[in-house]
């Protein structure tokens, strides 16, 4: 029997050890956003807030069998998608996800690259069968170079690209320095989100990003909103760590 009595968020994604990133990042950040977050691990790592050593895969039929054990219970309208070892097993476990459930929302972040330069899958050629199957992805603008030559205009597909603007430069107006933009998959650009001057870095910001912006998904329809949020939050965090994330406050990092 499901439950259905509270919203509910899911992750599908690794163990960083440090608790900046992973599944461990997106269970504190919804706490913190005071939204029930539940978990399945794809893959453990080896790391620590400077260095990715070693991923090792949890196997495909593991997270199949731990989602039906966790569905059988709880009905989620969104999910978010982390690292997976190899594009083949995310692949299959998208497929499975979507045979369940057509109608679910699910948010892609694709770790291609990890921040210390480890190489997350050997082989992109199932990179098109993965787009095909999610909704939303949020590269970083290194990721996106990637990507981009992937996505064909038949996926329904949207990219939300982080840091858009150091790869075309779209505003020439020096009080703006930085931009998030939402493209289609036409590569069309839909939606752009503006902001002025750095906000430092810290580990995991872009695992924030994806995971406010999943959780923005519940909220609102109107993709402004989206990327305002999930901005907003990944400055807080970046300035201030944990103990800076706000909802209500309204974040200014100039």
């Amino acid at each position: 029997m499901q439950r259905f009595r509270k919203q509910r968020l899911l992750t599908i994604a690794g163990h960083d050890p440090s608790g900046g990133a992973g599944i461990t990042a997106d269970l504190r950040l919804w706490h913190l956003l005071n939204v029930v977050g539940e978990s399945i691990l794809s893959c453990y790592t080896i790391q620590n807030e400077e260095e990715c050593v070693k991923i090792i895969p949890v196997s495909e039929e593991d997270i199949i069998q731990q989602y039906d054990c966790l569905t059988k219970e709880i009905h989620y309208p969104f999910i978010k998608i982390g690292m997976f070892k190899d594009l083949s097993t995310l692949d299959s476990v998208l497929e499975h996800i979507r045979s369940k459930d057509e109608l679910i929302t699910i948010v892609w972040d694709p770790i291609i690259v990890t921040s210390s330069g480890l190489n997350t899958f050997d082989d992109l050629s199932y990179l098109p069968n993965v787009l095909a199957k999610v909704d939303y992805i949020t590269p970083n603008i290194s990721e996106w170079e990637i990507i981009r030559s992937y996505i064909s205009a038949e996926f329904k597909l949207v990219c939300i690209v982080k840091g858009y603007n150091a790869f075309d430069n779209i505003y020439e107006d020096n009080d703006i320095t930085f931009c998030d933009a939402a493209i289609d998959s036409n590569l069309s650009e839909i939606e752009f989100s503006k902001f002025v001057g750095p906000c430092g870095d810290r580990h995991g910001s872009g695992c924030i990003y994806s995971s406010s912006f999943t959780y923005r998904l519940t909220k609102t329809d109107e993709m402004y909103k989206y990327l305002n949020f999930a901005q907003k939050i990944t400055r807080q965090y970046k300035r201030y760590g944990w103990e800076g994330i706000n909802e209500e406050k309204e974040e200014d990092c100039n």
